[in-house]
């Protein structure tokens, strides 16, 4: 296997230093266009393989990914690129074919009066299987209990999740009121919930403002999470119904407990309790079980408990070798 090492100087064009590869988040939701499993960004070295050579250990290919350079910017400078852009995307490797076939390959297209042109260099991108060493931080599904007013046995349902956060359970109409209504609008910017339509999310790094906003023909939700040095202090949700001119507005503060770690939050309603949660967490700091509870006549009682289940190596594809 070759090996190219970064050099002490070199240009890119940034306008054209650019690459098409999608990576795969909670944040996004996106999956991969060959192998769906999930990547994580790493700092190690990325291994390039040329002509028919393939790796010595079991591996993934996971996505294809190209790499754009003005027409004068050296191959090897390409390669460094490619290889940064590979170490975000959470790839180990890339299956380059025969770069001698590609050295040259340049786009011409209008711009203005004239052309512009780039060259592109494009491979497969790859994980190796023993690099995927974090199924056990996925969450997989959720099992939830609701109590509905009124009713002394709770509702049971499981919600299931892709690698990504996705929510795979929203076609029941009841899970998708609760979810929607429920969960989704307090979840700051921590989140292991991707984003389903009809949601849009922003944060703003000068201010440390994460936002989540939904807006329909009769409603609109925004929540706010406020955060100092990272550390989530305070949320504002907002909702508003047009039909009645109504605007109701909670406040939601963060409980951490003596060593600094989240273990629940309450919602007021100025200085009202409208609900309180209590997190549990696994030995591995991991989020296990969510309960939230309102308080009436000086009692608790019970909303929903949200208990989590996360993947493991089991729910991976069968690796190439």
């Amino acid at each position: 296997m070759e090996k190219i090492y970064p050099f002490t100087r070199f240009l890119l064009y940034t306008a054209f230093a650019v690459t098409t590869a999608t990576s795969a988040t909670a944040q996004n939701g996106t999956q991969k266009s060959i192998t769906d499993i999930p990547l994580k960004a790493h700092t190690r070295e990325v291994d390039l393989f040329f002509n028919e050579e393939k790796p010595k250990e079991p591996y993934y290919r996971v996505m294809i990914l190209e790499q754009r350079a003005a027409p004068d910017v050296p191959m090897e400078a390409v390669l460094v690129a490619m290889k940064k852009t590979a170490q975000a995307e959470g790839i180990d490797g890339i299956l380059l074919g025969q770069l001698g076939q590609q050295t040259g390959s340049v786009v011409t297209f209008p711009h203005g009066e004239g052309t512009m042109s780039y060259q592109r260099l494009a491979g497969i991108g790859i994980r190796y299987r023993r690099t995927v060493d974090y199924m056990d931080t996925i969450l997989k599904e959720q099992s939830v209990s609701v109590w509905i007013e009124g009713n002394a046995d709770p509702k049971e349902f499981t919600m299931k999740y892709d690698f990504y956060g996705n929510n795979l359970s929203m076609g029941d109409r009841f899970v998708h009121t609760f979810f929607e209504g429920q969960v989704f609008p307090y979840e700051d910017g921590t989140s292991c919930y991707a984003t389903f339509a009809g949601w849009s999310c922003r944060y703003n790094a000068e201010e440390q403002v994460f936002s989540r906003k939904n807006t329909t023909a009769d409603t609109s939700s925004l929540s706010r999470f406020y955060y100092a040095e990272g550390r989530l202090i305070k949320a504002e949700i907002v909702f508003s119904s047009y039909q009645s001119m109504k605007k109701d507005k909670w406040q939601m503060e963060p409980i951490y407990n003596s060593g600094g770690l989240l273990i629940g939050r309450r919602l007021m309603d100025g200085k009202t309790l409208v609900w309180e949660e209590a997190f549990t967490y696994r030995l591995s700091g991991l989020r296990d079980k969510v309960r939230r509870v309102k308080v009436v006549n000086g009692v608790p009682v019970p909303l929903f408990e949200i208990k989590n289940i996360y993947c493991s190596d089991n729910d991976l594809p069968a690796p190439e070798h």
